[in-house]
């Protein structure tokens, strides 16, 4: 795959890059595949005692994901359906609705690239702020059965790329790309949690100290 030299979108993957088949638009949940793979890899590389030390390979996955998400943030006036809140199937195609899957994917990889990578990610960045309101617009868009609406069709989009439409998705994948989410979101908050914890312990014991050497 290549990266779409859009104005305002740089960055973003383009669907399909080939003769067959050629795709040029932005498909949200594509992306987001894209991106959420590649945050596995750092969560195991910066773990792992052989690895720990490529910090050359480890800055290029984070620069790749940083792309990604940013394109998508400097294109929301475009690629935010404002009505739902939701980014669109196709980010650069206004002519498309925004949808679940795509959206909670995307958000998901800020919640775990702040985890990772905090100093560029981490809470008070402007990439958190504009996940949570995408996690936000997810939440808002669960049905009383437990289904995401709207997602897309992947029928649809398998059977003819160019034909618009969106449906309730009853397939298992759509909605795992949801849950994705909520797991990452509750990474982050138990990180944060136990940061604060252990800088109670740290004043506790400084705290300590002091009155016993007085």
């Amino acid at each position: 795959m290549t990266t779409t030299a859009q104005k305002n979108m740089q960055g973003i993957w383009e669907h399909i890059i080939g003769p067959n088949d050629y795709q040029p638009g932005l498909w949200s949940t594509g992306n987001g595949w894209a991106a959420a793979g590649m945050t596995r890899v750092p969560a195991t590389t910066l773990k792992w005692e052989k690895s720990a030390s490529w910090a050359h390979e480890q800055g290029l996955l984070t620069q790749w994901i940083k792309e990604i998400i940013d394109g998508t943030m400097e294109g929301s006036l475009t690629s935010i359906e404002p009505s739902t809140g939701l980014l669109r199937n196709y980010l650069n195609d206004t002519s498309w609705l925004g949808e679940t899957s795509g959206t909670a994917l995307i958000s998901s990889v800020v919640y775990r690239m702040a985890v990772l990578v905090p100093e560029i990610f981490a809470q008070g960045s402007r990439y958190m702020a504009w996940a949570e309101k995408l996690r936000k617009s997810v939440a808002a868009h669960v049905e009383a059965n437990g289904i995401f609406s709207p997602a897309v069709n992947p029928a649809v989009i398998y059977l003819d790329w160019r034909r618009f439409g969106l449906a309730v998705a009853l397939q298992l994948d759509l909605d795992l790309d949801c849950f994705i989410l909520t797991p990452a979101w509750r990474g982050l908050k138990l990180m944060e949690l136990l940061a604060r914890h252990s800088l109670y312990l740290i004043g506790r014991e400084v705290g300590r100290s002091i009155v016993s050497a007085r």
